[in-house]
């Protein structure tokens, strides 16, 4: 006989949705406490996934630079044709000199999907960008994304 079912679904799939007042325990997503030491060669490890989301949305063959300032260290990522050309530390020459801000290690949160841009903007005055089209971009290539860990032994 079955004792019990487990589902491991993002708060808007539509089974959560039909059954949540029916459920017996319900956890709240958990987000791993993860940190990038060098988060350039991060970016570049992952363009293949990168230009894939950018390919499969509004801006796909997009040419341009997206310019992240952390405060005390800036990236800049450059695109032609909708493929990433070059991920590289930027010296910016003030702080507004990018297309979007993020203080401390808040986009990690959105590098990992466990919060969306417009999450991170609402919860932090610091975290914004400058013009839509880098909130298109950043929409695009750091989705909000569901996860799930769990051993392997």
């Amino acid at each position: 006989p079955v004792t019990h079912a487990s589902f491991v679904f993002d708060d808007n799939h539509q089974l959560i949705v039909a059954l949540d007042g029916q459920l017996e325990k319900r956890r709240n997503p958990y987000a791993w406490y993860l940190r990038v030491p060098d988060l350039p060669g991060f970016l570049r490890h992952i363009t293949p996934v990168l230009q894939r989301r950018l390919s499969g949305s509004v801006l796909a063959g997009h040419t341009g630079r997206l310019r992240l300032n952390f405060y005390r260290e800036s990236v800049e990522l450059l695109f032609k044709q909708g493929k990433v050309t070059e991920i590289a530390l930027y010296e910016p020459q003030k702080v507004e000199d990018a297309d979007a801000l993020f203080p401390d290690l808040t986009f990690l949160q959105l590098l990992f999907g466990y919060r969306s841009y417009a999450e991170l903007d609402m919860a932090y005055p610091d975290c914004y960008a400058t013009h839509a089209e880098a909130v298109v971009l950043l929409n695009a290539l750091f989705p909000k994304r569901p996860s799930y860990v769990t051993a392997l032994n």
